[in-house]
């Protein structure tokens, strides 16, 4: 029970998932999805990286990118977004539980 996220920690995880996928499933010609989610100590972890080399298209707007950003740091979380090698989404940050 001391490792339950917050609703507003659990909602904003959610939401930086759900657009991965879409970006994954819109854009990644890969065949594989890793998904990492670890909560421990006052603090979480969420990885999520495909094994695409190559971009099916051009992105239209990045709005989902930016969306994701905001998210992450509306909970306090450092996002890192790397797309060489594969779309690879890092969100890292420490439970405010005050």
């Amino acid at each position: 029970m001391e490792n339950k996220l917050p609703v507003s920690v659990k909602e904003n995880l959610y939401l930086i998932f759900k657009e991965a996928i879409n970006n994954i499933a819109k854009y990644s010609n890969g065949n594989q999805v890793q998904l990492i989610m670890q909560n421990s100590n006052g603090e979480f972890f969420f990885r999520i990286r495909d094994n695409g080399k190559v971009s099916k298209g051009p992105r239209k707007s990045g709005q989902g990118l930016r969306n994701m950003e905001m998210r992450a740091q509306r909970i306090g979380g450092i996002l890192d977004i790397k797309v060489k090698d594969g779309f690879v989404i890092t969100l890292k940050g420490k439970l405010n539980l005050n």
